[in-house]
């Protein structure tokens, strides 16, 4: 069932960026009824973003947590819930390429810096 959960996470928000209806999305995911499992929507859209690495994806991301924040289907605990996973995925992600891989050696996961998240404009109305 989660695998299942992943997916349609996954495939909302990427619905969600090819139409920037944020109305559709908060739609699709209250359709899910698993609000135990909003966190997961919150991680999806960060790693989303910094996958892709775009500045407007990371706005339009922004512009949708921050939507979801203020109808209040995202709280701040699954903000929290979401920050400690992407803690814990960086540290492995360091520990990871600083003990484990040799040097040069390329895994093809994005790694924990240099990438643009620019939610500024949204993130303290909401924490």
């Amino acid at each position: 069932m989660p695998n299942v959960l992943f997916l349609q996470i996954n495939l909302l928000l990427k619905e969600y960026l090819s139409s920037g209806d944020k109305e559709e999305a908060l739609r699709c995911l209250k359709e899910l009824e698993v609000p135990h499992f909003h966190h997961e929507l919150v991680y999806e859209a960060v790693v989303m973003v910094l996958e892709v690495d775009n500045v407007l994806c990371a706005d339009m991301m922004c512009i949708l947590l921050h939507y979801m924040a203020k109808v209040v289907v995202i709280t701040p605990e699954h903000f929290k819930q979401a920050s400690l996973v992407l803690l814990f995925v960086t540290y492995l992600h360091v520990v990871h390429k600083v003990v484990v891989l040799p040097v040069g050696f390329q895994t093809g996961v994005p790694g924990p810096y240099g990438h643009r998240f620019g939610c500024s404009k949204c993130i303290p109305d909401i924490v």
